[in-house]
């Protein structure tokens, strides 16, 4: 059975309500375009606290959004496609390591046979 306690996120949910209430019935009154906006924020701050409350009393389990689920799995995405490029870039240093080693020994190998049979 849930806490029926009053608690303060309880209390905040009550405060914004009434907040909320109060500034939908001053718009109704005003027409001034920053008076459209308040009473959204204030339905948003009461629904916070409504959910808070709710998960404070143990109303509601606490888990995460499906939006944040969704990025998460996309960064996680692109993060293990980031860690395969990365091996494909150090795949590709190492050819190329290997490649201008090879061309080195040429050279040594071109150098020494010009001090052994100088052209005249």
């Amino acid at each position: 059975m849930p806490d029926t306690t009053v608690t303060t996120k309880r209390d905040a949910f009550i405060k914004a309500t009434l907040i909320e209430n109060s500034k939908l019935t001053h718009v109704l009154h005003d027409s001034s375009p920053t008076m459209y906006q308040e009473p959204w924020n204030a339905r948003l701050q009461s629904e916070k606290a409504l959910v808070e409350a709710r998960v404070e009393a143990g109303e509601e389990p606490v888990e995460v959004p499906l939006c944040a689920q969704e990025m998460r799995k996309n960064i996680l995405g692109e993060l293990k496609d980031l860690k395969g490029d990365m091996n494909g870039h150090q795949v590709e240093m190492q050819a190329v390591n290997k490649d201008v080693a090879d061309l080195q020994s040429i050279v040594k190998t071109v150098q020494t046979e010009l001090r052994q049979n100088p052209q005249s």
